[in-house]
């Protein structure tokens, strides 16, 4: 069997177009069909061959990137997260150090000025300690007092 037209029994195999271009004039010829497969097509074949698996290559070096900077960029999230929520309870146990240590000097200070403390250790103050006076009151405090008792305007109910 003899190929008249070489360009377009290969064209005839393939939706890409520009295969005629790529058989060399000299092989513009008729041939028989075993030539034309070792000339022609064989090369073309490894040619297409060669071309996807670049593609394919690049394509997974791609994906690889890509899938290295999500994983990369949920490390550094979960590192993030998981700082916060360290620095969220350290800052937690620091507030309840503090409040623990202020809960202990107020029982001992209220035991060394003689209070009694309750079952949950709070300060129970037996009595209202006196209130020294800076300065005397004047002598018509007390009338002023009474005035403001009486008044509308300052009554809270």
């Amino acid at each position: 069997m003899e190929i008249e037209d070489p360009s377009a029994f290969l064209q005839s195999f393939t939706h890409d177009e520009s295969v005629g271009q790529r058989i060399p004039q000299n092989r513009q010829r008729k041939m028989t069909f075993a030539d034309f497969t070792k000339d022609i097509v064989e090369p073309y074949i490894l040619e297409e061959i060669t071309r996807q698996m670049k593609d394919g290559q690049s394509h997974l070096l791609n994906l690889a990137e890509e899938h290295q900077h999500a994983f990369e960029t949920e490390i550094v999230e979960n590192a993030n997260r998981w700082m916060e929520y360290q620095r969220k309870n350290f800052r937690k146990l620091a507030i309840s150090a503090q409040m623990i240590r202020k809960r202990v000097e107020a029982v001992e200070q209220a035991a060394a000025q003689g209070y009694s403390l309750d079952a949950e250790n709070d300060v129970v103050i037996n009595g209202a300690p006196a209130l020294p006076w800076g300065i005397e009151p004047p002598p018509h405090y007390a009338a002023e007092v009474a005035a403001c008792m009486i008044n509308e305007k300052y009554h809270l109910g």
